[in-house]
C-alpha cells in the first residue's frame, strides 16, 4: 500500500492450471490489466472502482459466451471492489472453462461414454458432474453417467446453461471428496483422457466460484 492505494494481483498459477491451452494467449493479456487496477482506500467511490475496471476489461477482444457488460453487471453492488477481485477471477475461470466444452466433438463424447473400463479418474470426474447436476441417485454406477452423457448436445447444453448461482450447500458438501482428491486435479485428468480433461476443469470452476460466491456472502455482513 502506498499513497492510500491498493494494487490487488490475482494468482495466475492457480488459474492457469485451468485455462485450456487455446485461451493461453487470451489469459497473458488479461492478467496485467487486472493487476494493474489500482483501488484507493479514501474518496474514491465503488462507482468510480467499478469505471476502472469497466475501463480496463472493455478492451479486450476476447470472444465468449457471456458478454463482458454481463459480468460487469454482476460485480455493482454495496460492496467496495476489492472484495470482489476473488469473484472476476473465478468467473474469468467460468468463461474460459465454458469456451473449452465448445471443442468437444461428438466423438470425444461417445469415446469417454462407451468406455467399458473407464479408468477411475474419469469415473470421478463423471461422479462428480452427477452431483453438480443433480443427477446422484446412483451416482457410482458407470450406467448412470454414461446415460447422462447420450447426445453430445443434450450432455453439453446441461453443463453450459448449468446455473452456477443456485448450488446449494448440500451440493458443496457432497462435492467436496471429489475436490479434495489429488488425482482428481486437471493435470492428474488430462493424463487419462484429454476429453475429460474439460469437463473437469468445469467441475472445479463450478466448485470454486460457488465457494468465492459465499465468501463474499459472508464478507458482506461486516459491510452493512
Amino acid at each position: 500500500m502506498r499513497d492510500g492505494t491498493i494494487t490487488m494481483q490475482l494468482d495466475p498459477k492457480q488459474l492457469e492450471q485451468l485455462f485450456p491451452t487455446p485461451l493461453t494467449e487470451n489469459v497473458h493479456i488479461l492478467y496485467p490489466h487486472l493487476q494493474s487496477v489500482l483501488l484507493t482506500n479514501d474518496d474514491v467511490n465503488d462507482e468510480k472502482r467499478l469505471h476502472i475496471l469497466k475501463t480496463q476489461l472493455l478492451s479486450f477482444k476476447i470472444k465468449w459466451k457471456q458478454t463482458k457488460e454481463e459480468l460487469l453487471m454482476s460485480l455493482t453492488g454495496k460492496f467496495q471492489l476489492y472484495f470482489f477481485f476473488p469473484y472476476i477471477s473465478t468467473t474469468v475461470l467460468v468463461l474460459a472453462c465454458l469456451s473449452s466444452l465448445d471443442s468437444l466433438s461428438a466423438a470425444d463424447i461417445n469415446e469417454l461414454r462407451t468406455l467399458r473400463r473407464p479408468p477411475r479418474v474419469v469415473k470421478m470426474v463423471m461422479e462428480a458432474v452427477c452431483v453438480l447436476l443433480r443427477h446422484n441417485n446412483d451416482k457410482t454406477s458407470a450406467s448412470n453417467w454414461q446415460r447422462l452423457m447420450k447426445g453430445r448436445s443434450q450432455f453439453l447444453s446441461m453443463l453450459l446453461s448449468y446455473d452456477k448461482d443456485s448450488i446449494s450447500d448440500e451440493c458443496l458438501t457432497n462435492l467436496k471428496p471429489y475436490m479434495d482428491q489429488e488425482e482428481l486435479q486437471v493435470h492428474n485428468i488430462t493424463k487419462a483422457s484429454k476429453a475429460c480433461a474439460s469437463i473437469g476443469r468445469w467441475v472445479h470452476a463450478m466448485y470454486k466460484y460457488a465457494m468465492v460466491r459465499r465468501q463474499i456472502e459472508y464478507q458482506s455482513r461486516y459491510m452493512d
